[in-house]
């Protein structure tokens, strides 16, 4: 399932979430996952897109954008696993990537 939308005035917003299936029989409902993805179009930040995966109970997230917007995400990543925990959710894990930048070549 996909849908986008503007989610604020100038905040564009697209999601998509799924279901994983996993190749082995009988297993548990604890031990499938969930993965959503977040494409954000923020004023300040500029693009930002981020998955989400559930699995097992733990996030793990992956962040990708531009190297300025990359490194103020860094630059957070203690807070963010502060807030997961006050939330009384596990944050697994947290990757920060930089978009690959498109050149045209003529």
């Amino acid at each position: 399932m996909e849908w986008a939308s503007l989610a604020w005035t100038a905040i564009a917003l697209g999601s998509g979430a799924r279901k994983r299936a996993s190749s082995r029989r009988g297993q548990d409902e604890e031990q499938r996952s969930w993965q959503t993805r977040l494409n954000l179009q923020l004023p300040e930040l500029g693009g930002l897109s981020i998955v989400a995966v559930l699995r097992n109970g733990e996030f793990a997230l992956r962040f990708e954008a531009s190297a300025q917007t990359a490194e103020k995400i860094r630059a957070e990543t203690k807070n963010l696993q502060n807030r997961f925990e006050a939330a009384g959710l596990t944050l697994a894990s947290s990757l920060v990537v930089v978009n690959a930048e498109q050149v045209n070549v003529t």
